[in-house]
């Protein structure tokens, strides 16, 4: 283990203690009663309320050099009742992707960014996730590609449409370069988001959908 490594896991069990001491047993449906040496939850009551060995969680708290998983991390979280902040510190210490804040990230946007597109008008703007995921339009940007509330909201992503509905890259005046470089951008951004099963999910739709897709990709 290196030095770094090894400073990472002593900050994470830091932290772990921390949070565990600042909630009561009563907080969390446990017991209360009982004379403790410590305030707060015990090892033994985290690994029970995460369903952890207590071995397993003491050796994580002692920075032992141990294997952690997103699962098991997202459990403990919950456990220690975590809020975002929190969490995501405890996913850094602990080297580990967190899955669920990749999935929640970027698939929605706040409602004075549709006021921003809207304002745009008349000329067409459209707002983008990284996965190319279409999260909010103006009237422009309807009626130049359409409705886009006909489309069922799992296919309403811009490469998509793009390689499985022949119309929808008509605007593009090379279609094959505009292809290639909007597929080169999203590998670019999958290389950074490893851990989001929603881009690896899009790509395997795509690679079994669209030849063309397909044969940019490899």
């Amino acid at each position: 283990m290196s030095r770094t490594d090894r400073e990472r896991r002593v900050e994470l069990g830091s932290f772990l203690r921390a949070r565990r001491e600042r909630i009561s047993p009563e907080a969390v449906g446990l017991p209360g009663g009982g004379r403790r040496r410590t305030p707060g939850l015990r090892r033994e009551e985290v690994a029970q309320l995460a369903g952890v060995g207590i071995t397993w969680y003491t050796w994580l708290e002692q920075a032992r050099d141990i294997n952690v998983s997103a699962p098991v991390l997202d459990a403990i979280a919950r456990a220690l009742r975590l809020d975002q902040r929190e969490r995501a510190h405890l996913f850094t210490l602990s080297a580990t992707v967190d899955l669920e804040a990749q999935s929640r990230l970027c698939s929605a946007l706040a409602p004075g960014y549709q006021l921003f597109l809207d304002q745009l008008d008349p000329f067409p703007a459209v707002a983008l996730s990284w996965r190319y995921d279409i999260l909010a339009y103006n009237t422009a940007y309807r009626f130049l590609r359409g409705d886009l509330e006909e489309i069922p909201p799992e296919e309403r992503n811009f490469l998509w449409l793009f390689f499985t509905h022949p119309d929808y890259g008509d605007f593009v005046e090379d279609r094959d370069n505009g292809a290639r470089h909007a597929v080169a951008k999203f590998r670019t951004h999958l290389a950074t988001h490893l851990g989001d099963p929603l881009g690896h999910e899009l790509v395997g739709r795509l690679l079994a959908a669209s030849p063309f897709f397909a044969e940019i990709w490899s």
